[in-house]
C-alpha cells in the first residue's frame, strides 16, 4: 500500500520544508479538491500519490527559489484550485498569501477551500490580471508574484510584473524547454521594468520544472498591463 503521508512528507523534506505539523491541512485540502473537480474541472490529475508530486511538491519547489522574508506579501496569478499558491501558504504560514483567478467558481472553492482549511495568511479574489495590476490597491504592491499558468513567457512577465514592487521579483514555474520564450520574452521583460536574475532547474519528485526568477528593476511604465489581445506581443 502506497504511504501517501510518507511521499508528502519525504519529498517536501528533500527541499527543507518540515510539514510534520500541518500535514493534514495538505489531505483535507486534497480531499476538497477531488470532492469538487467531481463538479467542475479543476484538476486533470485525480490519483493521490499525482496529486502529491505533480502539485503539492511541485508548488514547494518554489520555496527553494525565492527568500521569502517573514510578513513577504505574495500574489499568486491565476491561481486556478490554489497551485502554488495554497500548498505555499500552508507550508510558510508567515507570509501574506492572495490568491488571483478570472473565474468565479474557482474563487468560490478557493475561498470555501481556504476558511474550511482555516489558513488564516491567505484570501482569494476574483478579477482578471491586466484588470487589477493597474488598481492602486495591488500594482506595484507584493514582494513576489507567482504563476504556473498556462501561457507564454512575454504574456506571464506583463500580467504579473505589474504587481511587483521595486526590489521584489516576479517566478514563473515552466517546464524545462522554455529556452526559446524566455529569449523572445527578454526585450517585453526589460520594458516592463524587470530583469531575469535566475532560472533554476529542479525535479521535485522527479518532475523537471524550470523557476524562472525576473527581479523588478524599475517602475513598470502606466500603459502596461495591456489589453488581452496586445499582451506578450512586443
Amino acid at each position: 500500500m502506497v504511504d501517501l503521508e510518507r511521499i508528502l512528507l519525504d519529498g517536501a523534506a528533500e527541499l527543507g520544508i518540515d510539514l510534520s505539523a500541518n500535514v493534514y491541512q495538505f489531505f483535507e485540502y486534497m480531499n476538497l479538491l477531488k470532492i469538487v473537480n467531481n463538479k467542475m474541472n479543476l484538476t486533470a490529475i485525480t490519483e493521490d500519490a499525482e496529486i502529491i508530486r505533480r502539485h503539492f511538491l511541485d508548488s514547494l519547489t518554489i520555496i527553494g527559489a525565492a527568500d521569502f522574508a517573514p510578513g513577504a506579501r505574495v500574489v499568486d496569478i491565476g491561481s486556478g484550485a490554489g497551485f502554488p499558491g495554497i500548498p505555499l501558504a500552508l507550508a510558510r504560514p508567515d507570509i501574506h498569501m492572495l490568491l488571483l483567478d478570472s473565474l468565479n467558481k474557482r474563487v468560490n472553492f478557493l475561498t470555501d477551500t481556504i476558511s474550511k482549511l482555516n489558513i488564516v495568511n491567505t484570501m482569494a479574489i476574483h478579477g482578471r490580471a491586466e484588470d487589477m495590476g493597474r488598481q492602486a490597491a495591488y500594482r506595484e504592491n507584493f514582494d513576489f508574484a507567482l504563476s504556473r499558468a498556462v501561457a507564454e513567457m512575454a504574456a506571464l512577465a506583463e500580467y504579473c510584473l505589474p504587481f511587483v514592487k521595486i526590489g521584489g521579483a516576479f517566478i514563473a514555474m515552466k517546464g524545462t524547454n522554455c529556452a526559446d520564450e524566455i529569449a523572445t520574452a527578454r526585450p517585453l521583460i526589460t520594458a516592463l521594468g524587470g530583469e531575469i536574475a535566475q532560472i533554476h532547474k529542479t525535479a521535485a519528485a522527479g518532475i523537471p520544472l524550470s523557476l524562472i526568477t525576473i527581479h523588478k528593476t524599475h517602475k513598470t511604465p502606466e500603459n502596461y498591463p495591456r489589453r488581452p489581445k496586445s499582451v506578450g506581443r512586443i
